[in-house]
Order: structure tokens, then C-alpha cells, then sequence
């Protein structure tokens, strides 16, 4: 449909809206009819084409795009309900909304073509009183073609969306262990379709390692009962028998009412992470047990030389601290590094920061106590190499469209005034709606550290 603005009396002007419509009828009388009837609408501009059988209808359609489509049953050819089957693509779907036309003998046949794709039909009655409702009924099957249309167009940006950010993006409901009602296809890594993880219930929760049902369980209860943010690090076996580790994070989502309705979330594999802490850790036990042995070996050796020197002694208990401080400090940056991931923050419609993980407290160099509650804009200094500040993006993200940014190239001001350069997601989140509920903004230093 477009719009066309037609000149009234004066200087008025009123817009109409241009609708493309096909009538396939061998009436010629009611092909009038319908005419006639189309033209007196107020707030549409018809441009109506005719066909009096049904191969001929199915040539315009064809060769022109239609917004409906007007159909008579009882056509030289074929039946209506012969010509919806002529319509129907490879998936059984009538793209064009049909308005089946049928006599007062037929209602049953009308009935037999909704539930093969019509979207709605008008009995003709012998004195005409359908054609004071055809109007009125086309509008109403118009604005529920457009409202499909824009839900399909939802649907199909939200999922463009979740299938590019390279984390495990899902819904649960509130209810048991928690239902999954959605999952990003990232899920695949773990050897399960999205439809067979959100179909078999308790897949998620059988998948979970024994080890840690429990403590996932409580922080999921947690949740449920305050509506405070989930964050748990637990592992989950792959189909194969692989254990992997994953960090998960997500917030209850609201109503207007302030009604929980479900928890949505992401999953950050961070197996790497933790095999690298495990080998850390190991590490430093043999690194404490050889400064030990080497202590200890120091201390004798200094205890026999004590009585024929004793500033050689001092001078060796000097260089002995010296060397334990300066290996715990070189251990401890080599851990806080290895424990560097992506900064993730959570922000509601608002603009207010609502989640912000450790990662994001040392890339920002904020703690999250100061930067929970506040705006956005007031905490995350960030320009992009387009020129794009926080603010442009959030109010571009967070508009109807429900636009998602990736920085390929930002530069960041820390809270130290130091810049860095940065790279990240943008990406709104929406309710079953369709509304936007939160914003997750991902980001990482594009030299591969945090900058400290």
C-alpha cells in the first residue's frame, strides 16, 4: 500500500492510501458492484483489476503485485477453492490476503477456503448490503496483512541479531528448573539443535555437570524469588561427553506492572579461561613450595655465616624479600591477565545500567556499586571511528527499529582519562512483544588486553 494526497474543498488536503487490488469474478454485474462500492471509500484509493475467469486472474498475479485479492467461488474455469490452491507456495502459505466472495447456498465452501488460506469471506446477499461491508472488511484483513508483515520483520532482525554476537543467547521461563522457550543457534556447539534443546525441557538442566546442578538450582531460585540478576560459572556436558565451562548471566524481565514474566540471558564459553586458572594455580603451588625450599636453604645458610658476618647476612635476608616480592608480584599480573574476558553490561529501556560484570570493572576502571543505577552515558565515554558517541547508539538501538551497532573501531576513555581502543556489540533486546526491554553491550580491547 501507498499513500496519495487528493486536494478537498479549500485548502485541505486529505492523504489516501493506494491499495492494488484483484477481483476474479465472471459476474459482470457484480464486477460493477464491487466497483462502485470500492470508489466511495474515504480513506482508500482502489486500484482495482478485473478478471472474469481463473487463468486470467492467475496471469495478473504474475504479472503485477497485489495487496488482496477479491475471489467468486463459482468461475468458468475452476472453483475458488481450486484457484487458492493455484496461489499456494511451496511452504502452504497464500502470501496476498484473500477475500473469499460466495453466495448464500455456499457458506460452507467459504468456510472450506479459510482453512485453506483465505483470510476472510462476505456472503452476497440478493440486496446488496455485502457491498456496504466490503470496504470495511478489506481494511481489517489490510491491517492484519501489515501487522504479520511487521511481526515477520521483527522476527527476522531479532534473529539476524542473536545469530551474530558469538555468545549463547536464551530465554526460560520462571517456572520448575526453568523452561527454555528460546535459544540462539550458538547452542549447536554443544551438539543440540535450538529446536530440540527448547523441546525436550529438561535437557538443559539433565546436561548440567551433577557436580553443579546444585548450585545452579539456588542461584536460579534466587532469581526467581527477588528478581535480582542470574550469574553462575558451572559446567555443561556436550552430546559427545565433553565438559565445558560457561559463564551465565540474565535478567528477569517485567511487565509495565512490574510482573515477572521470564529470565533472559547469555552463556560465555570460558573454558579456555578456566583451564588456563587451573595450570595458574598449579603453578604457583610449585612456585611457593620452590621459594620454600629455597628459603629454608637461605636461612641455614645465613644462620652459619651470621656469627663470621653478620651485614653479609643482612644484606642476603634483604635480597631474599626482595626476590619472593617480586615473583608473587610477577605471578599475580600473570593471573589478573589470564582472567581477562569480555566487559558485558546490561542496560534496561531506560538507560540505566542494571548489570555489569568484573570484566567491565576493569575495562572501564569503575567498580559496579558506582555504576549500578547510573545512566549509560555517564559511565561508558566511547566514540566510534564514524564519529557515533554512547548516546547516539543507545538512542539508536533502543528506538522502534530495533537496531543493533557493531564497533569494528571505538576509541574509550577510561575513568583515568587514558583512551583505548575498543571493539563490541550494541544490541537491543526485545520481550515476546516485540517491545525493547534492555540493551547488552559487549566490548573488548582490540589489542587483545585491557590496557592496565
Amino acid at each position: 500500500m501507498t499513500e496519495n494526497t487528493v486536494p478537498q474543498t479549500g485548502s485541505e488536503f486529505t492523504t489516501k492510501r493506494h491499495v492494488r487490488a484483484l477481483l476474479v469474478e465472471d459476474d459482470i454485474v457484480d464486477r460493477i458492484a464491487c466497483r462502485r462500492a470500492l470508489q466511495q471509500h474515504p480513506d482508500y484509493e482502489f486500484e482495482l483489476y478485473e478478471a472474469d475467469t481463473g487463468r486470467q486472474g492467475l496471469q495478473l498475479i504474475h504479472d503485477h503485485e497485489f495487496d488482496c485479492i477479491l475471489l467468486d467461488y463459482h468461475l468458468p474455469d475452476m472453483t475458488g477453492l481450486e484457484f487458492l490452491v493455484e496461489i499456494t507456495d511451496a511452504l502452504g502459505k497464500i502470501q496476498v490476503p484473500v477475500l473469499k466472495l460466495t453466495g448464500t447456498d455456499n457458506v460452507a465452501i467459504a468456510v472450506e477456503a479459510m482453512k485453506r488460506g483465505a483470510r476472510d469471506y462476505l456472503i452476497k446477499d440478493t440486496e446488496g448490503r455485502y457491498l456496504e461491508l466490503l470496504p470495511a472488511v478489506i481494511e481489517r484483513v489490510l491491517g492484519e496483512q501489515q501487522m504479520l508483515e511487521e511481526k515477520h520483520f521483527a522476527e527476522e532482525k531479532y534473529r539476524t541479531l542473536v545469530e551474530r554476537i558469538p555468545t549463547i543467547t536464551y530465554i526460560l521461563t520462571l517456572e520448575e528448573e526453568g523452561r527454555p522457550i528460546f535459544v540462539s543457534p550458538q547452542i549447536e556447539c554443544l551438539g543440540f539443535a535450538p529446536e530440540e534443546w527448547i523441546k525436550e525441557s529438561d535437557l538443559r538442566f539433565q546436561q548440567i555437570y551433577p557436580e553443579d546442578r546444585d548450585l545452579v538450582m539456588q542461584a536460579f531460585l534466587h532469581s526467581r524469588n527477588t528478581g535480582e540478576a542470574f550469574s553462575c560459572d558451572y559446567r555443561i556436558s556436550t552430546r559427545t561427553g565433553d565438559i565445558l565451562w560457561f559463564h551465565d548471566e540474565a535478567s528477569v524481565v517485567c511487565d509495565e506492572k512490574g510482573k515477572m514474566l521470564f529470565l533472559q540471558g547469555v552463556m560465555l564459553d570460558i573454558t579456555e579461561k578456566k583451564s588456563m586458572e587451573a595450570e595458574l594455580a598449579e603453578h604457583r603451588h610449585r612456585l611457593e613450595q620452590q621459594v620454600e625450599r629455597r628459603t629454608a636453604m637461605l636461612e641455614r645458610r645465613i644462620s652459619l655465616s651470621e656469627s663470621a658476618n653478620t651485614n653479609l647476612s643482612a644484606k642476603i635476608e634483604e635480597n631474599m624479600a626482595v626476590l619472593r616480592q617480586t615473583r608473587l608480584a610477577q605471578l599475580r599480573c600473570q593471573v589478573l591477565q589470564s582472567l581477562a574476558e569480555e566487559a558485558i553490561l546490561d542496560v534496561d529501556a531506560g538507560g540505566l545500567i542494571t548489570l555489569m560484570n568484573p570484566a567491565a570493572e576493569r575495562l572501564l576502571m569503575i567498580g559496579s556499586e558506582k555504576a549500578l543505577g547510573r545512566p549509560l552515558v555517564e559511565v561508558l565515554s566511547l566514540t566510534g571511528s564514524d564519529g557515533l558517541t554512547v548516546e547516539d547508539i543507545q538512542q539508536r538501538c533502543l528506538a522502534r527499529k530495533h537496531e543493533s551497532v557493531q564497533l569494528k573501531a571505538a576509541t574509550l576513555l577510561r575513568q583515568n582519562n587514558v583512551s583505548l581502543a575498543v571493539s563490541g556489540w550494541f544490541a537491543p533486546i526485545f520481550n515476546a512483544d516485540g517491545q525493547t526491554v534492555s540493551l547488552l553491550v559487549l566490548l573488548h580491547p582490540a589489542t587483545g588486553d585491557d590496557g592496565r
